[in-house]
């Protein structure tokens, strides 16, 4: 609870400097004061900053931060349980992604689409976005960043009562 109080502090501090900034900084109080909104559980506030936060970036045309926010709001939907909807803005997020040649974020968006699906007892369209998040991690060589997917896989394998694999990613990871 102090957490949330806490966040709940920040967001309206945030909420006092947006007001006269001027947009560069505009940009990074409304993303802070999004962040804490969603910390705070305040999804439906957290949401609409994060489309405010998009609407600036599609006018920019700031392909990066595009994605980010779409990510952010897939959290967002993720959060209130709407996972159908958290999965339309990921895939969003990932088609901007892939036109941008950022593999890293692809397999990023591929392990959060599976954790949805995984959660929803989806095994094997699960099994594919991780397996496909884990081969795009090998490609690029990130070694450190294969623990995530090893973890999630394992979590998983568990879930589908496949103990043997499940261990041995667990180990692995």
């Amino acid at each position: 609870a102090t957490t949330i109080s806490a966040q709940a502090d920040k967001a309206r501090q945030l909420e006092e400097q947006l007001r006269g900034a001027e947009s560069t900084k505009r940009i990074e109080i409304l993303i802070a004061l999004a962040d804490a909104n969603l910390y705070a559980g305040e999804y439906d506030k957290a949401m609409d900053l994060f489309r405010q936060e998009l609407d600036i970036f599609l006018e920019l045309k700031d392909l990066k931060e595009q994605a980010t926010a779409l990510t952010n709001i897939g959290s967002a939907w993720s959060s209130l349980g709407r996972q159908d909807s958290a999965v339309t803005y990921y895939l969003k997020a990932m088609t901007i992604d892939e036109m941008r040649g950022d593999s890293f974020g692809v397999s990023l968006h591929h392990n959060n689409i599976g954790a949805i699906y995984s959660d929803e007892g989806v095994f094997e369209k699960a099994l594919e976005h991780f397996n496909k998040a884990l081969a795009m991690r090998q490609a690029m060589k990130l070694e450190r960043k294969y623990a995530q997917c090893y973890s999630y896989l394992a979590t998983l394998y568990g879930r589908m009562k496949h103990f043997d694999k499940a261990e041995a990613y667990g180990k692995t990871g």
